[in-house]
């Protein structure tokens, strides 16, 4: 194996224990399966909500590709966790897992003031 094969097998599995560790953490007692489509709910939210662009549920099923019903329940089930709200038509994270949040955590670790 030459040592990028090495390097990229290294990345593969660092991801897969990374998004293992992430889903056990979020979603506890959730099979694997079921919290990867959670956190590509998440994710697709969070990048818009970081991105300032917002997000519909139409938008959210076109970007995950996850069928319409289906969509409907997760994000109905991130609303019962206090993780998502919906205002009006759209989608954001609310909580810890806010990015307004996550941007103040970064900044008080950088040593820099809240924004």
């Amino acid at each position: 194996m030459t040592p990028q094969e090495q390097a990229t097998q290294i990345i593969a599995e660092l991801v897969l224990a990374i998004g293992r560790s992430v889903a056990k953490q979020t979603f506890p007692g959730m099979k694997l399966p079921r919290s990867r489509e959670f956190g590509m709910i998440c994710g697709v939210i969070f990048l818009h909500e970081l991105r300032g662009v917002p997000l519909t549920l139409s938008h959210l099923g076109r970007c995950t590709q996850i069928p319409r019903a289906t969509l409907v329940r997760r994000v109905e089930q991130l609303q019962s966790r206090d993780m998502v709200e919906r205002r009006g038509n759209h989608y954001r994270f609310i909580g810890a897992l806010a990015p307004a949040h996550v941007r103040s955590l970064r900044a008080q670790s950088l040593g820099r003031p809240k924004s």
